[in-house]
């Protein structure tokens, strides 16, 4: 049986290896009506009290610091917030997107999610936040989340319809 400790250096692996990878067509991407946030980097943890992965995904590649400083607990918005725009045109501000998947034990496999929470900053606005709460349905479906040969494997996809806004979203790591 592989121990958390295992399952927590293989998703770093993963996420190194995927900035890599990725990092020229991207991760996938979050919209919102007609605002697209693309997904190009990310930073991911997993808080062993609450049973939860945590993954910050953003629109250009995050340094080295800002990654440390996420993981060791900064608040997110403080890390980023000085961060210049990825896309001046479209946002003088930095947009982001935070998810986290509970599962109802430490075994991270599809069936044993609990809840997802999808929060996006700044996709339409600046200091505004959409939050998507709820457990895997019809409108979120987590295809596949896991690990193959110790890495960790997260292909999910949603949309929904909140207060006259449209969301969808297409994540693969």
């Amino acid at each position: 049986m592989t121990s958390i400790r295992t399952k927590l250096l293989a998703i770093t692996a993963l996420l190194v290896m995927a900035t890599t990878v990725y990092a020229g067509q991207g991760l996938g991407h979050f919209t919102k009506n007609n605002a697209t946030l693309p997904l190009k980097d990310q930073v991911a943890f997993w808080d062993d009290a609450s049973k939860t992965l945590t993954i910050i995904y953003t629109p250009s590649r995050l340094t080295a610091s800002e990654k440390e400083k996420i993981k060791s607990g900064e608040p997110v918005f403080f890390v980023l917030s000085d961060k210049s725009s990825p896309n001046q045109q479209q946002w003088q501000w930095y947009p982001y997107l935070l998810t986290e998947i509970k599962f109802n034990s430490n075994k991270i496999q599809t069936n044993n999610i609990k809840n997802i929470f999808v929060m996006a900053y700044g996709v339409e606005e600046q200091n505004h936040t959409d939050n998507i709460n709820t457990s895997p349905n019809d409108a979120i479906k987590v295809k596949k989340v896991g690990f193959v040969n110790e890495q960790l494997k997260l292909d999910f996809e949603g949309s929904d319809e909140l207060f006259d806004s449209q969301y969808s979203w297409d994540i693969s790591i």
